[in-house]
């Protein structure tokens, strides 16, 4: 059992470099619980966000050199004058539960992302003022003004399955961020509680994860993680 308030990664890596296995277990300090499954909700807490990158794709990523490279997107075009910035996603994609990802979650996050329900107040500064909608295919943001970081702030959006709930259901799971959604990363969320976060394998994920099950303790302290 590690006990880490916010390095899941760094833990992640002690687990594979010197110990190996199949499983993973961590104990987390959260001050608040449950612990938010939405990385677009909480997403000033680092656990948030390191849970966030197992759960959930963006269009673009980050590459090992930092440069924005298609995930969720299969490619991406950038017009001459730099307003306008289209992405085709690529093909057969699914969500943890079987339902196809569509432009139209990417259109309902960004909606979702510029609400007040969103916490990642940062993020949905920048993307105030940007048109996006559906033409054909593609999935197609429009700027104000040109701005070479624009991909970069793509790759800190994760896309969620919001394209099918209704606004009341939206509402109701922004109230209760600890409840499970479906997921496009390489995990989805086995159970949830106030304590516990049980993490499987995305059975529709792109690439399979080395390990196979990571689970999350959760702890008011750290005496109590301590104690324990």
């Amino acid at each position: 059992m590690v006990i880490a308030a916010a390095s899941l990664g760094i833990a992640l890596a002690l687990k594979q470099g010197l110990i190996g296995g199949p499983d993973f277990r961590e104990g987390l300090v959260e001050a608040r619980m449950p612990l938010s499954l939405n990385p677009l909700i909480g997403a000033g807490d680092p656990a948030v966000h390191d849970v966030g990158q197992l759960l959930y794709r963006g269009l673009l990523r980050l590459d090992g050199s930092a440069y924005p490279r298609p995930d969720l997107a299969e490619s991406y075009t950038v017009s001459r004058d730099g307003l306008t910035y289209r992405m085709l996603l690529a093909p057969n994609q699914r969500w943890s539960d079987g339902r196809p990802i569509t432009p139209s979650d990417v259109i309902a996050t960004v909606a979702f992302a510029r609400s007040p329900r969103a916490t990642d107040h940062a993020l949905s500064a920048v993307l105030q003022g940007v048109k996006v909608g559906v033409e054909h295919a593609d999935i197609v943001f429009t700027l104000q003004a040109p701005r070479a970081s624009f991909p970069a702030t793509l790759t800190q959006l994760p896309i969620l399955p919001l394209a099918s709930m209704t606004a009341a259901q939206v509402a109701t799971h922004a109230a209760h961020p600890g409840d499970a959604m479906a997921t496009s990363g390489a995990y989805a969320v086995a159970s949830a509680s106030t304590t516990t976060v049980d993490l499987r394998v995305n059975p529709h994920a792109g690439s399979k994860p080395w390990l196979g099950r990571i689970e999350l303790t959760l702890y008011p302290s750290f005496d109590a993680a301590a104690h324990a």
